[in-house]
């Protein structure tokens, strides 16, 4: 990764590309159809009525929507100083995540585009507290993602949490973000409203997330070793992250902290997601982040770097073919 790193841009995106497309090959020839929702998702069921019988496009749109969802993580990172010019890594570590699971498109593909947004809107160049109007917007892109599709809601716990943490609110600022929550739902009430299904449409998107927790089935013996192995290297990457936060400035450790804060609030879709591929597809924004940083540790030796990437990659490579 040493090796990866001291590359120009270029270099990275072409080996990103190779790696995942490789990945990805077999989709290309025998495309797996578009993944229907198992929960309330007005919207993603919306384009899956419109996509679900094209399957070699929906492969190649969810190919592409990866490879450019890498990206703009890649450049919001860089952008609030929490990665070294020249690299495209959040990239790759985002890439091999989301290769973890269907290559179609999918409810969290989508609803991640929203979580994105989100955290965007979480991140500060400067002062340590968050603006009223960004909470807001955050919170409009985890209500916007839970109409995508309905378990994303439970993000809304770590989003709260970091506009809470980084500033102490008064009851009017908290009725506001909670309308920042409300609003993508307002229209779609509205809309419902008229069909004459208003009542039933907020009682799925308000239970799907309990029920899921209640019918949660848990994993197969693959899954179990699958996330096992992942669960361990994302754990001994958030330690890394947090301990390079220490030599960060104020303003940097708190988008260290923020990003890692949503990777445990991530978590709970594991409670809600189901089959266990899709539920790690909600912690590749995150997971990408801690990924890079331990990558990144000026203090690991090259074949330590090489080591890991090498077992996170047969991991995903295991997964697929087994």
């Amino acid at each position: 990764m040493h090796y990866l790193g001291k590359k120009n841009t270029g270099f990275q995106a072409v080996i990103t590309v190779l790696l995942t497309t490789a990945l990805w090959a077999r989709a290309f020839v025998s495309p797996t159809p578009m993944m229907a929702s198992d929960a309330y998702a007005p919207l993603y069921n919306g384009l899956y009525a419109q996509l679900h019988a094209f399957p070699y496009l929906c492969a190649a749109l969810a190919f592409v929507l990866v490879l450019l969802e890498g990206l703009w993580l890649n450049a919001l990172l860089y952008s609030y100083k929490t990665l070294p010019q020249n690299n495209l890594q959040p990239m790759l570590y985002y890439a091999l995540a989301m290769s973890v699971g269907p290559h179609t498109l999918s409810p969290l593909l989508i609803a991640n585009l929203a979580v994105i947004a989100g955290l965007s809107q979480l991140m500060t160049h400067g002062p340590l507290t968050i603006d009223l109007s960004k909470s807001f917007n955050a919170l409009f892109c985890i209500g916007l993602a839970s109409l995508i599709y309905a378990p994303v809601f439970v993000l809304v716990v770590p989003y709260l949490f970091v506009c809470t943490f980084y500033k102490l609110y008064s009851w009017n600022d908290i009725a506001i973000l909670f309308l920042g929550l409300a609003a993508p739902i307002i229209p779609y009430a509205i809309v419902h409203h008229f069909m004459g299904d208003l009542s039933f449409s907020l009682y799925q998107l308000a239970t799907t997330p309990a029920e899921f927790c209640l019918s949660w089935t848990g994993f197969n013996l693959k899954g179990i070793i699958i996330m096992a192995l992942l669960a361990s290297f994302t754990l001994a990457c958030l330690f890394e992250t947090l301990t390079l936060s220490k030599f960060q400035t104020m303003s940097v450790q708190k988008n260290f902290h923020v990003t890692c804060i949503l990777l445990l609030g991530s978590l709970l879709l594991l409670l809600y997601v189901q089959p266990f591929p899709l539920s790690w597809q909600g912690w590749a924004v995150p997971f990408a982040f801690v990924a890079t940083q331990f990558f990144l540790a000026p203090k690991n030796k090259w074949w330590v770097d090489d080591a890991c990437l090498l077992v996170l990659i047969a991991t995903v490579t295991v997964y697929e073919i087994f």
